[in-house]
């Protein structure tokens, strides 16, 4: 399957008929059942790396670090949840990282 462009792949993890997909600019929602996507939150800077790490049966986290000339080590981290029972995602937190 092609995926539109959403840049680099970073990570990628299933739940049910869904693949969540980590990239550059954002997650992605890949629904296998009929391969419609779906960019589900646009990072204000895209990710330099990060993971999705699922937690129960419906929800994943999802951790992007991206350049934050802000942060005191010019790295910063978002951290986002994933509901698939609404198919949305939404930022929790975000850190200065030190790398």
């Amino acid at each position: 399957m092609d995926l539109p462009d959403g840049g680099t792949v970073l990570d990628a993890t299933r739940i049910d008929d869904v693949v969540l997909v980590l990239r550059r600019e954002g997650p992605q929602r890949v629904r296998l059942a009929d391969g419609s996507s779906a960019l589900l939150l646009r990072f204000d800077l895209p990710a330099r790396f990060g993971g999705l790490m699922p937690v129960g049966g419906t929800q994943v986290i999802c951790q992007a670090t991206v350049d934050d000339p802000q942060a005191e080590f010019s790295f910063g981290t978002r951290i986002g949840r994933y509901q698939a029972d609404s198919d949305t995602v939404r930022i929790v937190g975000w850190c200065a990282t030190m790398v």
